[in-house]
């Protein structure tokens, strides 16, 4: 292989050398149909698809342990979870003398030739953020004090009449701009419908209380500006930046960490799509507690070796256990503290 590794090529590499990778992984084992099936690491049954367009994907009986890629099989069966190991333990077993992964420049992605109307005639026309208005309202009942930002989330808008199919109405919500990260403009639009319960401004009790209008494929939602407070598009180098799904939970951890950037990536399926500029140097992943849901955890693991790969720190924070993320973790502490 020439050149720096590159984690898609060395995956193509495992899938063209699949026999022989999954025998040194998981020797003894028989074909049933397109699955191998042996006892892996655990002493559990491991299935690993074989063939066809879910190649790759793996799982493991006892540990309840999951993937969708050989690299991951190697990371769970071979290095005890370690990404970076597991990329090297790949390298070694293809032969190839390099094992140090170099940092991987990806291109920003293009932008596409017509883009559906990303919202913003109707952000523009939303009122801005503030503490006492009903986004700001709504915000503090899930447990953020405006104490912890000295600069607000200025990115966030209050619109009183969104038009909302499930309810078949117009309803008020909380407007946040989803930009590309390179570009800076804005892609798409993330709507969170908001309803006043007895005097609090709460979310719509609805189906799908947040909808995207646009497009939000490698965009992110801005909302706090970090210790250096510049620009996005003028960040320095290096900059940290925390990501979580939601605004919400990405606003949480933020009050707590004030030296980061934060943003929302809008949903787990899109961690996958964000090419991240080279100044964030240093990433904090705010992770939900999703308890089955392994699909999420494995597009949370692909992203974390790639941005490894790229030379980046990464670290993830999880809320203690009996809290579902980090807006439920921050209501609760508030809910202690307030006498």
């Amino acid at each position: 292989m020439s050149g720096p590794p590159d984690p898609d090529q060395v995956k193509a590499r495992l899938a063209a050398a699949a026999p022989g990778l999954i025998a040194t992984l998981l020797p003894g084992g028989r074909m049933t149909g397109r699955e191998y099936r042996a006892k892996g690491p655990d002493g559990s049954t491991w299935a690993v698809v074989m063939s066809g367009a879910k190649a790759g994907h793996w799982l493991s009986g006892a540990a309840d342990l999951r993937g969708r890629s050989f690299l991951s099989l190697i990371r769970d069966a071979a290095t005890g979870g370690d990404h970076l190991a597991a990329f090297r333990w790949a390298l070694d077993f293809l032969g190839d003398p390099s094992h140090t992964p170099a940092p991987i420049a990806r291109p920003p992605p293009a932008p596409p030739l017509k883009p559906p109307d990303p919202g913003r005639p109707t952000y523009l026309k939303a009122e801005p953020f503030a503490w006492d208005n009903p986004v700001g309202h709504y915000l503090q009942g899930r447990g953020l004090d405006p104490g912890d930002f000295p600069w607000l989330p200025r990115a966030l808008r209050f619109h009183p009449s969104l038009w909302n199919a499930e309810a078949q109405s117009f309803l008020p919500g909380m407007l946040g701009p989803i930009i590309e990260p390179f570009g800076h403009t804005q892609i798409g639009l993330h709507r969170t419908y908001l309803a006043l319960e007895h005097g609090a401004w709460r979310k719509a009790r609805l189906d799908s209380p947040k909808m995207v209008m646009g497009r939000m494929a490698g965009g992110l939602i801005p909302l706090v500006r970090g210790a250096s407070r510049k620009p996005w598009g003028k960040a320095p180098d290096p900059d940290r930046l925390l990501l979580a799904e939601g605004i919400e939970n990405a606003l949480a951890v933020a009050g707590e960490e004030p030296d980061y950037r934060a943003a929302a990536y809008v949903s787990s399926p899109n961690l996958l799509r964000l090419v991240l500029p080279a100044q964030f140097r240093t990433v904090l992943l705010v992770c939900d507690r999703d308890g089955e849901n392994w699909a999420v955890t494995e597009d949370r693991d692909l992203a974390i070796e790639q941005w490894r790969l790229e030379g980046r720190q990464v670290e993830t924070w999880l809320p203690p256990p009996g809290c579902k993320d980090a807006a439920d973790w921050l209501a609760e502490q508030r809910k202690e503290t307030i006498p």
